[in-house]
């Protein structure tokens, strides 16, 4: 990377210099004030009055993922993470980030299945329950921006996210490819190997971040959409979204969201070999 390109990366992300890598460290988003807007949906800005961001009290309960988690933060499914309906959270992915019903649907089950096999409410789940570590189970090691289990696998790790800003190849964000080699740094963290639904999972949530906050091309073409430093900081770390984002004006599917993940499966393999290759 030459001096040039990082100068133009520095001025376009406004990021400082630090001693490994010129990535800054993770120091969190600009405050907004109480009022300010904070995102758009449909083309109308929200207000304090529906869904301004506000940050979760102490006996609030969050989950591991971040999309879900700025659903509460924003007040689209309960703000204090409890009781929260397949439908409720359903309608609230559609509604938030423009999935289609059945994939909303599907990863909406995946909250009820967790209180089904804990033998909790099967009608209703609390979002502290997508943090139960079992193989069966939605939670897996290797996050993008978390710990591992027995860790604490829910709240953002800033040491991961910064791992993650310093994986960005260009001044427009991170790419498919940035988060695939971010995620052999982080399962070469572990002294197993993810099965192969773990890896297909975990491959399958970069087929839904990237054409949620990526920008670039319409789909079904978004694979190589990037995701600014800014919304990075602020969608992973707070779980808030960005002020200057708006709800995708595509409708994203099951199929779009495997296409991607098949996409970064292969981008793996491949960072592997070259690895291999050294």
């Amino acid at each position: 990377m030459t001096d040039v390109y990082l100068e133009k990366m520095d001025s376009q992300l406004g990021l400082d210099d630090v001693n490994l890598g010129r990535i800054p460290l993770y120091s969190g988003p600009p405050e907004l004030s109480r009022g300010q807007p904070v995102a758009k949906l449909r083309g109308t800005q929200m207000t304090p009055e529906n869904h301004e961001y506000r940050d979760p009290g102490p006996d609030d309960l969050r989950s591991p993922c971040p999309f879900v988690n700025a659903m509460a933060n924003h007040g689209y499914i309960h703000r204090d993470g409890k009781q929260i309906t397949w439908w409720a959270i359903t309608k609230a992915i559609v509604e938030v980030y423009h999935f289609s019903y059945p994939l909303a649907g599907l990863l909406a089950a995946s909250g009820v299945w967790t209180s089904l096999t804990q033998a909790w409410n099967p009608f209703y789940f609390d979002l502290e329950q997508i943090r139960t570590h079992k193989p069966y189970l939605v939670e897996h090691d290797a996050s993008l921006t978390r710990a591992n289990y027995p860790g604490d696998n829910w709240h953002p790790d800033p040491s991961i996210i910064n791992e993650l800003i310093a994986q960005a190849s260009s001044p427009e964000g991170v790419s498919y490819q940035d988060f695939a080699r971010h995620r052999i740094a982080q399962e070469a963290k572990l002294s197993y190997k993810l099965s192969l639904p773990r890896h297909i999972l975990a491959t399958g949530e970069i087929g839904l971040i990237i054409p949620s906050l990526g920008r670039g091309d319409p789909l079904p073409d978004a694979l190589h959409r990037k995701i600014s430093i800014p919304w990075i900081k602020s969608f992973f770390h707070d779980a808030r979204l960005p002020s200057d984002w708006t709800r995708p004006k595509d409708e994203l599917t099951l199929k779009q969201v495997n296409d991607i993940a098949t996409e970064v499966r292969k981008q793996m393999a491949q960072d592997r070999e070259a690895g291999k290759d050294k």
